[in-house]
């Protein structure tokens, strides 16, 4: 290779160039040496004439040139390549202008996409447009070309065509520029809106010639203010409708702009700052104090740039009228945050307010009124599984201090014995069933309180269960009083059936036996014993018992009833022994056997007696209690029970020992009875018998004396009525009796009989001479009447015979005629002298007559009738 000349402009000397082809292909930029090398590689085999290049050429200072290379090829006959000559030229500077262009064209471009503007041209001679092209095709490249005039008017939407139409005939008509909108349809349909600007050019003749201008697509900006008047028109509309007023305050606090609802609050508004507060009244709500000037929230947002929310001032309309209103002030600052203005919201909540005030009364009332009757309310929202609950609610189930957040927490609470149950109704509620339920809960402090619940579902628009609601109330005391009521019920029941075994009379150890199983029923103890007390060895004697192998276990033991001992302290006491912790008691030494059976806690009673304590009645558990005052009251009955009866069962043993002994009297006193009956009716058989013999003998006589015989008669009946009338008088008053003592009896009324002495007997026979002897014996035979007595003498006088006919005698006058009749209806004997008399004296019988045949006077009953026995 030569180089001819030129290579100094690169600032290469032409003793530095070289003449191989090396060294020139070694300074082509490394980028375009390939395709410089390719592209002579190839004109030269293809047969071409030549070949044009263009690349980058490093100058002898190191930078690029941008250069062209044109050759020409030189080739023999046969057509091979000989030589090449070639010119080589740098268009560094073109292409230095090329890019400036290029870039300015880029700048631009993009600066008119990014202000949406585009530029045309209409020349009015050939009708061409040139414009934008992305405009037309709607690809958004930036490409100008050539579009004929009628397609590029068919761009503009139809309802701007004609209008844009006329304004291009005024501009050609008078010149000047222009400026409009309209709105053109993109190839894909879609509707943008253009601001147009234009000039018409004329030529050197002053003819039109060319119309020119830009295009700025305005569409965002139409779109946002479209939208921002809708916005102005819908706050407009919002500032209207709210309820609540709302100012817009300049620096100065001069109303702005405000809404019907402030003036409605106000009744007038005042536009200026200072008139306005120098004539409005406010005050704060619940202290009567008024609101000065610069403690409104519009002068401290506009002062101070603070934010004031729902400040409640009571105040006095221009109108006079009294509100409550919810003041609020924010501050307006510009793009330097400096204040400008403020807003003002003002709400009229004088119902509300008052509504809210009646509210709290009505809530303070209830939560008393729940704290008072302790019924707690509740609700559970069952979407979310969060439950609201009330003060009293919670302290139901928590006790002070403590609440709960969700259904773990109150199931936590409840008593493990209920909680099944409790969810199960719960799941019944859920479905449509029941929702009273009573449960127990044991709050944190150990307490266990029984609940009423009552709830109820709020369903949605698909009838889920979306809500419970729900009462509960503390029924703790009614539960007591009724588990109270039970318990006595049932002491009472126990008492009663112990009572009627005693009322039986069973025997003593039947009721202790009952007794004892009665107070480990009914108190719910392990042992229930009866100890009697034995004061000649000093112990308590087991009786009875109820419980595990007590009976086994205690059947023949026996506890010491010494000073200081258990035993020796319950039979002293006057009243019951309740021991809750038997193993730490310190007033006496407890009871080894209680111990050994492992008892804690009990209650003894001492079973009072008549002249001594009969012995205890102890209630016994293993577990450490506190018993009751009435389970106390309780076992006390039962031990009053036991020693009633058993006083009973002292008095009927005593009694019946005294039923003995008075039965043996009565049988001593009945065989006395009969002796005396027998020796009566052997004396008044030996009497009358003696009558008799002595009635045969005179009358055996040759002249019979009859006033011998009625004497003997009239001393008989003397005799009987007599002994009769004694012996009624021993029978009827027993009495008599009883009080002379049992050595008087009808024995001794016959031996009186038989001492009595002889009455003088007078014999008087009206025409004889015979007279007999003052007195005379007669001898009584026996005549088999079996009478124990021997012979006897009985002297008769006739003094008594004339007395008896006389009814001048004490003996017969004394004795009543009823009582006589009564004695000779039960004596035979007088009977069988009566008809003995009537037989052999006809003419006595005749010349006595007697009522109810008796030989006595006759005497009026009634003057005896009622006389008692003894008188």
């Amino acid at each position: 290779m030569r180089c001819t000349t030129g290579l100094d402009m690169f600032g290469y000397p032409p003793e530095e160039v070289g003449t191989e082809g090396s060294w020139w292909t070694e300074r082509i930029h490394p980028d375009d040496r390939q395709r410089a090398v390719a592209d002579s590689d190839q004109a030269i085999s293809s047969g071409a004439p030549g070949w044009t290049s263009e690349y980058r050429f490093r100058r002898r200072d190191g930078s690029w040139a941008h250069v062209v290379t044109r050759a020409l090829i030189e080739r023999d006959e046969r057509g091979r390549a000989v030589r090449a000559m070639a010119a080589l030229m740098d268009v560094s500077l073109v292409k230095e202008t090329e890019r400036a262009l290029r870039e300015t064209q880029r700048v631009l471009l993009e600066a008119q996409r990014i202000g949406q503007m585009r530029a045309w041209e209409e020349d009015l001679r050939t009708g061409v447009v040139q414009m934008d092209l992305a405009t037309l095709l709607g690809d958004g490249e930036v490409r100008y070309g050539p579009r004929p005039r009628e397609e590029a008017w068919n761009l503009i939407h139809p309802a701007d065509r004609e209008r844009m139409m006329e304004l291009r005939r005024r501009t050609i008509e008078t010149g000047g520029p222009f400026e409009t909108e309209y709105r053109t349809l993109l190839a894909d349909g879609v509707e943008r809106v253009l601001l147009v600007r234009g000039e018409l050019l004329r030529d050197p003749a002053g003819r039109p010639q060319r119309i020119v201008g830009t295009a700025l697509d305005i569409t965002e900006r139409k779109r946002a203010e479209e939208k921002a008047e809708r916005s102005q028109r819908l706050l407009r509309l919002v500032l209207d409708t709210l309820p609540v007023g709302v100012m817009v305050l300049d620096k100065e606090a001069n109303i702005v702009s405000f809404n019907p609802a402030s003036e409605r609050i106000w009744d007038d508004l005042i536009a200026s700052g200072a008139s306005r507060y120098a004539r409005i009244l406010g005050y704060w709500h619940g202290t009567a104090r008024r609101v000065q000037v610069e403690e409104w929230a519009s002068q401290r947002a506009l002062q101070k740039g603070e934010t004031n929310l729902n400040e409640l001032i009571d105040i006095e309309t221009s109108g006079g009228r009294k509100k409550i209103i919810r003041n609020s002030a924010a501050p307006i600052r510009d793009e330097r945050g400096a204040v400008v203005g403020a807003v003002v919201i003002n709400e009229d909540v004088t119902e509300r307010v008052n509504a809210e005030d009646a509210l709290r009364e009505s809530e303070k009332l209830l939560i008393e009124a729940q704290a008072l009757g302790r019924i707690g309310s509740w609700e559970q929202d069952l979407v979310t599984g969060a439950i609201q609950s009330s003060p009293e609610n919670e302290r139901l189930f928590f006790g002070e201090g403590s609440r709960g957040q969700n259904l773990d927490d109150y199931a936590r609470v409840v008593h493990p014995d209920d909680l099944r149950r409790v969810m199960e109704s719960r799941g019944r509620l859920l479905e449509g069933g029941p929702g009273d339920i009573e449960y127990r809960v044991v709050q944190p402090d150990g307490r266990v309180r029984w609940i009423f619940g009552r709830a109820t579902v709020l369903r949605d628009e698909q009838g889920r269960p979306a809500r419970i609601h729900g009462v509960n109330a503390d029924i703790t005391e009614r539960k007591l009083a009724e588990e109270e009521l039970a318990r006595r019920a049932q002491q009472q029941s126990a008492l009663a059936q112990l009572s009627l075994t005693a009322l039986k009379g069973d025997g003593t150890q039947a009721l202790f036996h009952e007794a004892t199983a009665a107070l480990a029923h009914t108190l719910g103890v392990e042992y229930g014993m009866v100890l009697e007390w034995s004061p000649a060895t000093e112990r308590m004697e087991f009786r009875a018992g109820a419980g595990p192998s007590v009976d086994e276990a205690l059947r023949d033991v026996s506890a010491r009833a010494l000073p200081g001992f258990m035993a020796w302290f319950n039979l002293r006491s006057e009243a019951p022994v309740v021991v809750e912790d038997l193993p730490a008691e310190t007033r006496f030494v407890p009871c080894e056997l209680l111990m050994a059976l492992g008892v804690k806690s009990g209650i003894t009673v001492p079973i009072a007696g008549k002249e001594r304590p009969f012995g205890v009645l102890g209630a016994a558990t293993k577990a450490k209690r506190r018993f009751s005052d009435d389970q106390v009251q309780f076992v006390w009955s039962v031990a009053n029970v036991l020693a009633t009866s058993i006083e009973h069962a002292r008095s009927a043993a005593e009694l019946e020992e005294k039923r003995e002994q008075l039965r043996a009297l009565s049988h001593k006193l009945i065989e006395a009875q009969e002796a005396e009956r027998g020796a009566v009716a052997r004396e008044l058989h030996d009497d009358f018998g003696q009558v008799l013999t002595a009635l045969r003998l005179n009358l055996q006589r040759r002249t019979p004396d009859e006033s011998e015989n009625i004497a003997l008669v009239d001393g008989a009946i003397a005799r009987r009525s007599s002994t009769s009338w004694a012996w009624r008088r021993r029978c009827a008053g027993t009495w008599s009796a009883k009080r002379r003592g049992p050595g008087y009896s009808s024995s001794s009324i016959c031996s009186r009989s038989r001492r009595r002495p002889a009455r003088p007997y007078r014999r008087r026979r009206s025409g004889s001479s015979r007279r007999p002897s003052p007195t005379s014996s007669v001898t009584r035979v026996p005549a088999g009447c079996g009478s124990r007595s021997g012979p006897s003498t009985v002297t008769w006088s006739s003094a008594s015979a004339t007395t008896a006919r006389g009814s001048t005698s004490p003996t017969l006058a004394s004795a009543p005629p009823a009582a006589a009749a009564r004695a000779c209806s039960e004596c035979r004997s007088a009977s069988s002298l009566q008809e003995a008399i009537s037989t052999s004296i006809p003419h006595l019988a005749a010349e006595r007559p007697s009522r109810r045949g008796c030989l006595w006077p006759e005497v009026p009953l009634d003057e005896t009738a009622s006389r008692p026995p003894g008188r």
